[in-house]
């Protein structure tokens, strides 16, 4: 097998989902005996914008330029990484000869390009498995540009491994033409509870872009009319602009002395801690698919307040789950208010009511799934 993975800086990351599930997936199928070669490329704006400039065709004048316009910067990093992943994926194919490409975060551009190449490197083209962990939009918001063309390129791989039911059914409901499998994700479980007498801290942990709802986080917390002592902590990744968005609306809303900006979060052990001393988490998201950061702090007894949307139909009776209306500000806010106003012995009920239930497949069966999928899509291929 031929895997093909895109920026390994985001896929360590703790609250990068699909990256955490491409690591989980391919490590677990290592384990179960299959071959795999990974071809992985993380290009960092400096390291790319160097090889860039290292080129006589670049004015000098425009070299600091890029320097200081980050839009730029990226553009010039994701070309690079780009042709860079294109070219070691094609090479891979014909030194090792796959009977399957796989493609674990085929939503990542570059990641599916470098797939359907290295897929066609032989008069017998290879089976594409492309896993598209993010590919629907539960609340359209105008044209999204990157999605049409990641489905247009989709459509030529063998088969699309999604992640859930409800997003199968999206896809063919919008009229989605390939072949389209579901795969599992796994959920670690903490291996702490959170105790009755923690912080009254509501816990936000993702990348800090508006689809995850950090916005709404924010103006929701700040309605709450009195939050006896209650901080915000958010948490994940972003670029220096996106933080700097984040605490210019906490400063507009006047949050400034309840309000904790932490970055990004390096350990399993960090995160399991800082989940259990919280007293509650909030993940106003509007594209989830699978949501692993709510199970894993539902697993932790977190209660959790969330937007309402298709893929946690599975955990609608959870006792810890607060769900309101995609886009309804003022629900969220009622909602924050109503798990802040808990006392410890109702969430200590709360975590004690939901201690047995079940917040997700584990990655056992996640893996054997993926391996039962990979296994069928490369059958695909004629002798």
């Amino acid at each position: 097998m031929l895997a093909i993975n895109w920026h390994s800086g985001l896929s360590a990351a703790l609250y990068s989902g699909g990256g955490r599930r491409a690591r989980a997936i391919l490590g677990g199928l290592a384990r179960r005996g299959h071959r795999i070669h990974v071809v992985d490329v993380a290009p960092s704006v400096t390291d790319g914008l160097a090889e860039i400039a290292s080129t006589r065709t670049m004015p000098s004048w425009l070299r600091p330029r890029l320097a200081e316009t980050s839009s730029v910067e990226k553009a010039a990093a994701l070309a690079y990484g780009s042709i860079r992943l294109s070219h070691l994926a094609r090479d891979a194919a014909r030194r090792i000869h796959p009977d399957v490409v796989y493609v674990p975060a085929a939503e990542l551009l570059p990641a599916l390009l470098a797939g359907l190449r290295a897929s066609r490197t032989s008069t017998r083209p290879v089976p594409l498995a492309a896993c598209a962990t993010t590919i629907v939009r539960w609340k359209p918001h105008g044209a999204d540009v990157m999605l049409h063309l990641v489905r247009r390129l989709l459509r030529q791989a063998t088969a699309t491994i999604v992640l859930g039911p409800v997003v199968a059914q999206k896809l063919a409901s919008e009229g989605f033409p390939g072949r389209v499998l579901v795969g599992l994700t796994g959920v670690d479980r903490s291996p702490t509870l959170s105790g009755p007498e923690t912080d009254r801290r509501l816990f936000f942990l993702s990348r800090v872009v508006p689809e995850k709802g950090v916005a709404d986080a924010l103006v929701a917390f700040a309605r709450i009319p009195t939050r006896h002592g209650a901080v915000l902590e958010i948490r994940g990744s972003g670029t220096a602009r996106d933080w700097r968005r984040v605490e210019a609306l906490g400063s507009e809303l006047g949050l400034t002395d309840s309000l904790r900006l932490g970055g990004t979060i390096g350990t399993d052990s960090e995160k399991w801690k800082l989940l259990a001393e919280s007293w509650a988490f909030i993940a106003p998201s509007y594209m989830e698919h699978f949501g692993i950061a709510v199970r894993e702090a539902l697993s932790a007894g977190l209660p959790a307040v969330i937007y309402d949307l298709p893929p946690f139909d599975d955990l609608r009776g959870h006792p810890g789950l607060f769900a309101v209306p995609l886009g309804d500000v003022a629900s969220l806010s009622q909602a924050v208010q109503r798990v802040l106003r808990l006392t410890p012995g109702e969430r200590s009920a709360l975590i004690a009511a939901g201690r047995e239930l079940s917040v997700g497949p584990t990655w056992h069966e996640a893996v054997e799934r993926e391996e039962q999928l990979l296994l069928e899509i490369a059958a695909t291929r004629p002798d």
